[in-house]
């Protein structure tokens, strides 16, 4: 089948997709995709021209590249959901009819990213940073008349999603530093508190001190009135007896 003929069929946006015929464009994803950078594939807009042009051949099956680039990235979004579903703690098992046949592309990686991967560009990213940003990568078509017109300037637009962000680690570093300032003030009241009760425990033990001290001496003082008392009885006793002797003599 001719490329002109392939690309007949472009006002075709909506065209019915069996599991069968899912499970074809799989494998011939699969089959095409490491051809590309070649000198019969030169990109990814290319490839989807050659898949669908191998599907008629093969299978008698009539889509057009749009269809299964189309088709390709609605497989590819839902393994993406299914994987990052499964991959959280919590939550219900996803099912996905075709999980098997994309493990064998993906292996299962976390950080599939459809809008990436397989764009009809031929650039591939796989970028490890936790961020999102923009790159702008040269379109590499040849032919200025087929390039769509979202492609200003043969420069695809390519939004980069990863599954953490630059935002989450700065949160967590400001959420870290937080707690370590509140920290360290409450330790600095926790010391402001046992500073003040560790002068009041003094001021306690100073007056406790003070009031036994007094204590003492008021006891001290009693015993030395005490004893005044008695020597001046004895005293006392001891004239009245003088006296006695004196009178008897007499």
């Amino acid at each position: 089948m001719s490329k002109e003929a392939v690309n007949s069929n472009k006002e075709e946006t909506n065209p019915h997709w069996t599991k069968d015929h899912s499970l074809i464009l799989i494998d011939c994803y699969k089959l095409f995709r490491s051809k590309v950078g070649g000198i019969d594939i030169k990109n990814l807009k290319k490839m989807w021209e050659v898949i669908a042009r191998y599907i008629l051949e093969k299978h008698n099956l009539q889509y057009t590249p749009a269809n299964c680039e189309n088709r390709w990235r609605v497989l590819e979004r839902n393994y993406k959901k299914y994987i990052e579903n499964n991959s959280q703690t919590g939550r219900g098992r996803k099912y996905f009819e075709f999980a098997e046949q994309m493990d064998t592309i993906f292996n299962k990686k976390r950080n599939v990213n459809p809008e990436i991967l397989l764009t009809s560009s031929s650039a591939i990213l796989n970028d490890k940073l936790n961020t999102e940003e923009i790159l702008e990568v040269p379109s590499m078509e040849k032919d200025i008349e087929n390039v769509e017109p979202n492609r200003e300037d043969h420069t695809i637009k390519i939004s980069v999603k990863k599954t953490t962000t630059r935002n989450k680690i700065k949160t967590q570093l400001h959420s870290t530093k937080y707690k370590k300032q509140s920290i360290l003030e409450q330790m600095r009241i926790d010391r402001k508190h046992y500073q003040e009760e560790s002068l009041m425990l003094k001021k306690v033990k100073m007056e406790q001190m003070l009031e036994i001290e007094k204590e003492k001496l008021n006891i001290k003082k009693r015993r030395n009135e005490l004893l005044e008392k008695r020597n001046k009885l004895i005293e006392e006793m001891v004239q009245n007896k003088n006296f006695s002797n004196i009178d008897f003599l007499s």
